[in-house]
């Protein structure tokens, strides 16, 4: 009998702590859920995750509004500024998760802006402007305060120039152009056609659509390093790959006909830092709350 008992205790013990931790997990679930939930609210967008905040979102289209109302004189009356008003918040939203993404891949590079940094900028306009009253004057044209301002305008435009000086120095963007370049030299010499490549992946405008085709070319009128790559091959043979201020190229020497050459070619432009944040923009996983 008293080991029934005991058994009926120490199950009704472990049903106890069951349900207390069942509880404390919904409660945990709840108060994320809220959390959430309110964040989500209060935003515009999430971006990877990170929430884009809707109250700096409405200040900044309110900005736009402003300026074109006062200074450009736009009506926004009627259906057709309410079509204006959507367009603005298109602009402005598309600009504030570029911005975002900007930021996540700048904490991946380890920069940051300071407010030294944004203060200095900020000083070099006073200094433009021939003073702080006069700056201040423009700055009041959008509504916004200094302060504003700084966290708008300045804070995002600075973070971008230090992800392009990052990207720039560190020959990042050449790299994956050279990969690129790399990558199809190696399909050429497992026995692509030269031709194919250099229709569907060449960046040269006026030969890609020709299989890469440059026509009879003097070979004085080309760049150094594409000289003498082209003397270093026979007919018939490609070059490895090489850089020119174009970019990145691999040569196919075709035919000589006189003191001309045929010639072929692939060339891989490096990226500018515009078309990066573009891309990256295009990989980041955007869910939009307006």
């Amino acid at each position: 009998m008293e080991d029934k008992q005991i058994q009926k205790k120490s199950l009704f013990k472990r049903y106890k702590f069951l349900a207390i931790i069942i509880v404390a997990l919904l409660g945990i679930s709840l108060i994320l859920f809220t959390v959430l939930g309110y964040k989500r609210v209060m935003s515009v967008a999430a971006v990877n995750s990170q929430f884009v905040s809707r109250n700096d979102f409405n200040k900044r289209v309110d900005a736009q509004i402003k300026y074109q109302k006062e200074q450009q004189k736009i009506d926004f009356d009627g259906e057709g500024g309410n079509k204006k008003t959507e367009t603005i918040k298109e602009q402005v939203l598309g600009q504030m998760i570029e911005e975002e993404v900007i930021k996540q891949e700048a904490k991946k590079l380890n920069l940051v802006i300071t407010n030294e940094d944004i203060n200095q900028e900020y000083q070099k306009m006073v200094e433009a402007n021939k003073g702080e009253d006069k700056l201040a004057q423009i700055i009041s044209v959008y509504g916004y305060t200094v302060e504003a301002f700084k966290k708008y305008n300045l804070e995002p435009k600075l973070l971008r120039q230090k992800v392009s000086e990052k990207l720039v120095a560190s020959g990042d963007l050449d790299k994956e152009a050279k990969g690129r370049a790399d990558e199809m030299l190696k399909q050429l010499r497992s026995g692509a056609k030269f031709e194919d490549l250099a229709k569907s992946q060449s960046q040269d405008t006026l030969t890609a659509s020709k299989g890469g085709n440059m026509g009879l070319v003097d070979p004085k009128t080309l760049p150094q390093e594409f000289q003498k790559q082209i003397s270093s091959i026979k007919v018939g043979e490609v070059s490895a790959v090489f850089k020119t201020s174009y970019g990145y190229h691999i040569a196919k020497y075709v035919k000589k006909d006189g003191a001309k050459y045929q010639i072929s070619q692939i060339l891989i432009k490096p990226k500018d830092v515009d078309a990066w944040i573009k891309e990256k923009v295009s990989q980041a996983k955007v869910k939009k709350y307006v």
